[in-house]
């Protein structure tokens, strides 16, 4: 922080708490259980359960979905820092959203990759925090909903943009 600054609560940036309500809501009703009965807590509380392995568990089940809503590390301010979660992504071929810093798409494209506002709506790469949760929150809901049939046909589409994001990647 610049002499003289005041840090401000991450919280409080959120928004309203009508934002941070909303939000809430949200994680409480789409429940995301675990993929391999581990929890983020099973590296600390148990020896045997390193980070690496539960890190590695990941990919054990990595065919087992069709879409990765990536977290990013950096999510605030002016800053395009990609790490293993976007990367994890493109090399399993896999669709993606990011819920990252403003502009991390456009950011993305810069660099060559291709990203699926052709099969979504990408405008969530305008916002940070809550207002970019918000407009992917439609977007989760709007996958979650989709019959076979329809996420097979995204996944055809969505299959010569996962290759040219690959073979960018290996460039």
């Amino acid at each position: 922080l610049p002499p003289g600054a005041i840090r401000r609560d991450p919280i409080e940036e959120w928004g309203n708490d009508a934002t941070r309500q909303q939000m809430i809501k949200w994680w409480e009703h789409n429940i995301i259980p675990s993929i391999d009965n581990k929890s983020v807590r099973d590296q600390y509380h148990h020896p045997e359960e390193s980070a690496a392995r539960c890190a590695s568990s990941l990919l054990e089940h990595y065919h087992r979905f069709n879409f990765e809503l990536v977290c990013e590390s950096y999510t605030r301010g002016a800053t395009f820092f990609p790490t293993e979660k976007t990367i994890r992504a493109i090399m399993g071929n896999k669709p993606f959203l990011v819920y990252g810093p403003t502009d991390y798409l456009t950011n993305l494209q810069k660099l060559g990759f291709k990203t699926f506002s052709g099969i979504w709506n990408e405008q969530y790469d305008c916002y940070e925090g809550p207002q970019r949760w918000h407009h992917m929150r439609y977007i989760i809901d709007m996958i979650c909903n989709w019959d076979n049939v329809t996420r097979q046909n995204v996944l055809t589409q969505c299959a010569s943009i996962t290759k040219h994001n690959r073979n960018r990647l290996w460039e």
